[in-house]
């Protein structure tokens, strides 16, 4: 593939695509906010003593409340490791580091292909990589870990089809790309566990009937195993020195006896993997999973497509039939993970992110095999074309519209989360350098989501810059367990959302930062409209995460008398007491009211904001820190 200029530069122009994309973003002012900022944080601790040893915190609680174990290794904060302790952890860093994954998992996908059926074949490849990224479940740039495992994904399914396929070689970067996706997160499990227990399956058979080769077999074993004892390394320790550890938790959480969707997400999950609509319209495909029977308007095209391909599968190549039972390996990991999702969850972008990556192969397998089968119906010869009954120039032709869909993709605004306060992370962080005295301090968010996205941002510009932040327990166990507070901090910074005035008594004020497009006079209509909605609602309550709720009422001013001191535990019982009616709704400032719907901490008989009215209190209109005396 190497002499191949056609399809390096298909390799180039991909690239360089997904390299436009991420200058867009970083134009766009995009900032790293929330998980992003945490994963750019925890691998700047890979060279450092506090080394994780396994990956982020799951969401293994939203299926059960036995266990919440962590994500099986620490892979994708190795990957931005050598970047961001070089670099720092900034917004241009990690998207170069995205982009080299990105790259790698494009040209690995194209090598394998070339290998198996030559230009033609590297062509229809590529077009798989670039139809993924564009039905991926979020930007494909961003460096949060379900989505940065989602290209590897695609190229572990195209080594698996190598390996299949009798290519000895690929064997260690298939364990290197299988662990790599498996520790970055739980939802590809259940993609990646058929395929590897066929591979396994298929390479002891080999290793017992192949006598000639079986050198070079044991050979590039040993190599794979290497690999995988490696990746795996951290992982292991951390089991060993913590008795089962993460292990033992993701084996308590899985033994959960829940409500699965179970029956019902099989049909629709096979419909959706044969249905084409998805790659125009993924949104509107997904939303048919767990629905019986489930099936779009373009299943029936995917059905003919299989049947054509069953009716040639005797007739083709080793390495098209290779294909096919790698598309029904990952297929049938999908559809048990869809089948095994819990019924109280319902349809999750990221638990379907296997099951996309396995759609996006199923089509790749559908393209190379259908052929074959088309020339049985119509009781044709065999041609010397390799994926499609197209010449190599429409196959490139071909290629060119997702990469050009890919291109014109709205990058940075399908990523708006909190948008609004980027222009201000990096003022609040230079000037708490500049302000504070170098040291350790406590830190702490008071508000909702936004507030602790806030936090976390501020966290990752200003470490390694004389400010040490240490936390509680909750955080820490996203932060590191080395930025546990100990004691010795000098004070308590305190990052507030929309703050009415000083939290708690002597706090002193270090910065503050009105957010841009700020509206003041229009979002205070906007409160005092929301507060009396839900005055005027018998049936409104809190309801919701009593840490939220009591950071908002911090923030708000509404704590009477007010606190000396906040710690999370004292934000938590002072949100228990309004969550259990003690403390009445109706005598909350419009602030607090209007936060708490904002923040969908108030349940009741009506809607208590119009939608224009959610979107506005959504947004961060002010961020303050705070310092007070240590707690």
């Amino acid at each position: 593939m190497h002499k191949d200029r056609l399809v390096l530069g298909l390799i180039a122009l991909i690239a360089l695509v997904n390299a436009t994309m991420r200058v867009k973003v970083i134009a766009s002012g995009w900032q790293l906010i929330g998980d992003d900022a945490v994963i750019a944080l925890r691998s700047t601790d890979v060279f450092r003593s506090g080394s994780p040893l396994l990956g982020m915190p799951s969401a293994f609680s939203s299926w059960s409340t036995g266990a919440d174990p962590f994500h099986p290794g620490p892979a994708l904060f190795w990957w931005l490791a050598p970047w961001t302790s070089l670099f720092g952890a900034t917004p241009t860093v990690v998207l170069f580091a995205t982009w080299l994954l990105a790259v790698t998992s494009i040209v690995t996908i194209a090598t394998v292909s070339y290998r198996q059926l030559g230009r033609s074949g590297a062509i229809a490849g590529l077009a798989t990589a670039v139809v993924f990224q564009l039905i991926a479940a979020g930007p494909s740039w961003k460096p949060i870990n379900p989505v940065a495992a989602g290209l590897p994904c695609v190229a572990f399914c195209f080594l698996t089809w190598a390996v299949l396929a009798g290519d000895r070689r690929v064997l260690p970067a298939w364990v290197g790309f299988g662990t790599f996706v498996a520790q970055t997160d739980f939802a590809y499990a259940p993609t990646l566990v058929v395929p590897v227990a066929v591979v396994l399956g298929s390479w002891a058979w080999r290793l017992r009937r192949e006598a000639g080769p079986r050198r070079a077999l044991v050979r590039t074993s040993v190599g794979a195993l290497v690999v995988g004892l490696v990746m795996w390394a951290p992982a292991i320790a951390e089991a060993v020195v913590n008795r089962g550890g993460n292990a033992l938790e993701v084996r308590v959480a899985a033994a959960q006896d829940v409500e699965v969707v179970g029956w019902r997400a099989v049909v629709s999950t096979i419909g959706l993997l044969l249905d084409p609509t998805w790659f125009v319209n993924p949104e509107s495909a997904v939303s048919r999973i767990g629905r019986f029977p489930g099936l779009g308007p373009g299943t029936a095209i995917g059905v003919v497509l299989l049947i054509v391909g069953l009716r040639g599968a005797a007739t083709v190549t080793a390495a098209r039939r290779a294909a096919a039972m790698t598309a029904l390996a990952v297929g049938a990991g999908s559809v048990a993970a869809q089948a095994a999702t819990p019924a109280h969850i319902g349809v999750n972008r990221y638990y379907l992110l296997g099951t996309r990556a396995a759609a996006a192969f199923t089509w790749f397998a559908l393209a190379i095999v259908t052929p074959a089968g088309w020339r049985v119906i119509l009781r044709r010869k065999p041609t010397a074309v390799g994926v499609a009954p197209l010449p190599v120039v429409m196959a490139t032709m071909v290629l060119l519209v997702p990469v050009t869909a890919l291109a014109i993709q709205p990058s940075a605004s399908s990523d708006r989360w909190h948008a609004e306060v980027y222009p201000a992370v990096d003022p609040v962080a230079d000037l708490l350098v500049r302000e504070l005295e170098p040291g350790p301090y406590e830190i702490r968010a008071l508000g909702g989501p936004g507030a602790t996205a806030m936090l976390e941002a501020v966290v990752v510009r200003v470490d390694r810059r004389g400010i040490e932040c240490r936390t509680e327990p909750p955080l820490a166990k996203y932060l590191g367990a080395e930025r546990l507070r100990d004691g010795s901090e000098r004070g308590v910074l305190l990052v507030a959302i929309d703050a009415a005035g000083p939290p708690v008594a002597g706090a002193q004020l270090i910065v503050e930062r009105h957010t841009l497009g700020s509206n003041r006079a229009g979002i205070g209509r906007v409160r005092r409209d929301v507060a009396a909605a839900v005055r005027s609602d018998p049936e409104a309550r809190a309801s919701g995460s009593p840490f939220w709720i009591g950071g908002i009422l911090a923030a708000s001013g509404d704590i009477d008398p007010m606190p000396t001191v906040l710690d999370d535990s004292r934000l938590s019982q002072i949100g228990e007491r309004l969550t259990a009616g003690r403390i009445p709704l109706s005598g909350l400032s419009d602030l607090a009211l209007s936060e708490l719907v904002g923040a969908g901490q108030i349940v009741g008989g009506r809607p208590h904001a119009s939608p224009a009215q959610a979107a506005d209190l959504d947004r961060v209109f002010n961020v303050s820190v705070w310092l007070s005396p240590p707690s």
